[in-house]
């Protein structure tokens, strides 16, 4: 400091807006605006990873689904039971109809569906749960009222 004036005292100067206090502000907002910057860049990356794997899985999903109904069908195929004859095949078949209908309207008036255009909150599309009930439980019944129709008429026809 020999270049000064001994005179002279050293005066302190206010701190300017821009000092270290304001640049280490400004370096800081910078690498935050990279960081999100760079964040944006590979977040499209990742997004259609997640989206490739989440479709993979699904088309997994339904594969194996398509391979376990198969499998059942040649299973049943190569173990067929006897076949039911018409009649009481028919008489099966309504049974299991009236006994879906009678619950799905049970269901329905349990559950206050509205499916009267009178009736507040009614939409057409309450229709598909009463009919997607009513196939779930026609099918399902007919199926279990022909295995236990195979099942009491062995046992009917056995010799005494």
């Amino acid at each position: 400091m020999a270049w000064r004036r001994a005179s002279a005292p050293a005066t302190l100067q206010p701190p300017q807006p821009g000092g270290q206090r304001g640049s280490a502000a400004t370096v800081l907002s910078e690498g935050l605006q990279a960081l999100a910057a760079g964040g944006a860049l590979f977040s499209v990356p990742i997004a259609l990873t997640v989206g490739k794997v989440a479709l993979a899985v699904v088309l997994a999903l339904i594969g194996l689904g398509i391979w376990i109904r198969l499998a059942r069908r040649r299973r049943a195929a190569r173990t067929a039971g006897p076949a039911i004859p018409l009649g009481p095949g028919m008489v099966l078949s309504g049974l299991a109809a009236l006994l879906a209908a009678v619950e799905t309207a049970v269901l329905v008036e349990a559950t206050g569906l509205p499916v009267r255009q009178l009736q507040p909150g009614f939409a057409p599309s309450n229709w598909v749960w009463v009919l997607g009930t009513l196939a779930v439980l026609f099918w399902g019944q007919r199926a279990l009222l022909r295995k236990l129709w195979q099942a009491w008429r062995p046992a009917a026809d056995a010799p005494r």
